[in-house]
């Protein structure tokens, strides 16, 4: 696979759709393919863009939690 190829044509195709329809709020990469390129994508549109790597990072935090360690109000 030409990497760069598939980046380019991400970043023209996603630009081109935000442009179409500006109010787009979030993008979902569906192809397994594409969270390698998520990054670069939310930093060209400005957008949270979700993938099969968030989904797993987030059914992961839900099954195994850990003890909370930030400073608490109290």
């Amino acid at each position: 696979m030409d990497l760069d190829l598939i980046e380019r044509e991400l970043l023209g195709a996603a630009a081109e759709l935000f442009a179409e329809h500006p109010n787009i709020k979030s993008i979902v990469l569906e192809c397994t393919d594409l969270p390698p390129y998520a990054s670069k994508l939310q930093l060209k549109l400005k957008l949270p863009v979700f993938d099969i790597t968030t989904l797993a990072c987030m059914v992961h935090n839900v099954v195994v939690h850990t003890p909370y360690t930030g400073l608490m109000p109290y």
